[in-house]
């Protein structure tokens, strides 16, 4: 017992809850509903109870990039209002270091979200406006978002869209422009079991160098899947599966090389925990591996350049571990950073720290 007390604790000094640890040991599996959530799904926020969450570390199981974060929410009548400061948006990230791989500052600075949600009878409702801005004057580096999410959900379905109205990135006369982003998502609840879900993406920027443009990204994802989940005594063990289409085409219009294209077709499966190990300690773990349909196909102009069908082994394992000492709750992530070996001196082992107080 003593021995266990004492990795729970340098689990807890290290590492987070209802936070991106917790999802991202949990596979990121859909049917999940909780503090950060809210960033992708709204009108989660009506359902959580006045909080406040504080983590950093890794931001993702498939990336190392880190960052801070935190999320208050409250409550004025039936109405629920959460703050977000510091969450950088993926897609954003994603497209600007597509384009500008080798830039740091690229990301989104000191990014904040307001969200408002309520109900409307048996259906919660919720808004949330997201904002970025940054100008370092003397090296000639800008940055700035700005994009609106809505969503709505009852005891049975849920839906939600993503609206990127401004992703803007500049340094001297290089600029990476995103255009009208659009991310539409939803679910439905089949049975308590079982629960169904979508989401059609539609991304794009444009990379130029002057007057000169020379790139035009265009990302297009589709993804229909379920998840199955059993409960039973507060522990949780879920299985699920998803087909995922994608296209990414990328016109280099100024460039001599020629443009790309990119598809893939995969069908990734997950299975996952989580239980109550003791009174004050949480285990939770998940693998994920695509099967049977993994293909994908990369052209260079008129030529194939690489083509998988299926491709290589891409398994990978998440786990953490959560603390409850009664209204606070400190998760932290075993593994995270997209390395499957233990690592002392990697971003992997209790990557990921977070706390969260419930009112």
């Amino acid at each position: 017992m003593k021995s266990l007390l004492t990795i729970a604790i340098i689990i807890a000094s290290s590492t987070a809850f209802a936070t991106r640890s917790r999802l991202n040991a949990l596979g990121n599996a859909a049917h999940l509903v909780e503090q950060a959530t809210v960033y992708g799904s709204p009108s989660d926020i009506v359902g959580l109870s006045e909080s406040l969450t504080l983590e950093t570390g890794a931001t993702s199981t498939s990336g190392t990039a880190t960052s801070a974060e935190g999320m208050l929410i409250k409550s004025f009548g039936e109405a629920k209002v959460g703050i977000a400061l510091g969450h950088k948006d993926v897609n954003v990230n994603d497209l600007r270091t597509t384009l500008v791989p080798t830039t740091v500052t690229v990301t989104q600075q000191n990014p904040i979200e307001l969200t408002y949600g309520t109900k409307m009878g048996d259906m919660s409702v919720a808004g949330t406006l997201v904002y970025s801005n940054y100008n370092n004057k003397k090296a000639d580096e800008k940055e700035n978002t700005m994009s609106v999410r809505a969503g709505a959900q009852t005891a049975l379905w849920t839906a939600s869209v993503d609206l990127g109205l401004a992703n803007k990135w500049t340094s001297g006369t290089t600029e990476v422009k995103g255009k009208t982003n659009l991310v539409v998502g939803g679910g439905y609840n089949v049975s308590p079991e079982l629960y169904v879900y979508g989401s059609y993406s539609m991304l794009g920027a444009k990379k130029s160098s002057g007057s000169t443009q020379d790139n035009d990204l265009d990302k297009n994802v589709i993804q229909a899947g379920a998840v199955t989940s059993l409960k039973k005594d507060g522990n949780e063990f879920f299985y699920g599966a998803s087909l995922v289409n994608t296209v990414v085409k990328d016109a280099k219009t100024s460039l001599s090389t020629d443009d790309t294209k990119t598809t893939a077709l995969t069908l990734p499966v997950i299975i996952g925990f989580e239980a109550d190990a003791a009174s004050w300690l949480t285990l939770r773990g998940s693998v994920t591996q695509t099967v049977l349909i993994n293909d994908t196909k990369e052209e260079t102009g008129s030529t194939t350049s690489s083509e998988f069908s299926p491709g290589a082994n891409n398994t990978t394992f998440a786990a953490g571990a959560g603390l409850k000492f009664n209204k606070v709750t400190v998760d932290g992530s075993i593994l995270a950073g997209g390395k499957q070996n233990i690592d002392l001196g990697s971003n992997n082992l209790l990557g990921q720290v977070g706390l969260t107080y419930a009112f």
